[in-house]
């Protein structure tokens, strides 16, 4: 005999029930609610994390400090371990340090501190208070500019439309990364970097400097 394969169930749409004909006990069919295919994922809350859609790349020897866009062989390898060694720039989700991204001035109080090991994850810094009204509770820096805040560390902007705020995801300019290294980490030079101070900062230039004054005994 012969098997007939009689193929996948097939979906028909069935009326809806005649409230004027039938029990009102008469059982009903389900109804099955597909959603669109038109759906979109939420907007990123964070944009100083970069979220992936694709399958993270697996780490291999060839790559620097566990980076997948950083080659072993790197000339900048060894500033970018020390980074991620001192927990100053931990990379993105997806494994990646975004070398040529521009330094933004909520990421650059975390690299602070965190090269200062003046930070514990474990503390309340904020105590539910926001350190500038442009900074949220849910802002992944919140801790952070809290505890840069109550050390004298930063303090907004203190004139001009932007008084009042710190504007976390500006990038940051040489005049003022070379401001901060010199208020955070005393190092009297750092304004002597030969800096064009209206360019602003990579993440890669910004990890070249830093360990730049560590080899000099500075950090």
């Amino acid at each position: 005999f012969a098997i007939v394969n009689p193929g996948p169930p097939q979906l028909t749409s069935l009326p809806p029930p005649n409230p004027s004909s039938g029990s009102s006990n008469s059982p009903q069919p389900a109804t099955i609610t597909l959603p669109p295919n038109d759906i979109k994922p939420p907007a990123n809350p964070n944009p100083a994390v970069v979220p992936t859609t694709t399958p993270i790349e697996s780490v291999s020897e060839d790559n620097c400090a566990g980076f997948i866009d950083i080659d072993a062989d790197n000339p900048d390898c060894e500033a970018i371990k020390f980074m991620k060694n001192t927990g100053a720039i931990t990379g993105f989700g997806n494994n990646q340090f975004a070398s040529t991204g521009l330094l933004q001035r909520d990421q650059v109080i975390k690299i602070i501190l965190e090269l200062l090991k003046n930070f514990d994850k474990k503390m309340d810094y904020c105590a539910g208070k926001k350190p500038f009204p442009d900074i949220s509770k849910e802002h992944w820096a919140y801790q952070y500019i809290c505890r840069a805040k109550a050390i004298g560390l930063i303090t907004g902007y203190l004139s001009g439309p932007d008084a009042g705020f710190y504007r976390p995801g500006r990038s940051l300019n040489n005049s003022e990364f070379s401001a901060i290294l010199s208020r955070s980490l005393q190092i009297q030079s750092a304004g002597n970097l030969n800096l064009k101070t209206s360019k602003f900062v990579k993440r890669i230039e910004a990890a070249r400097i830093i360990y730049k004054w560590h080899a000099l005994g500075k950090i």
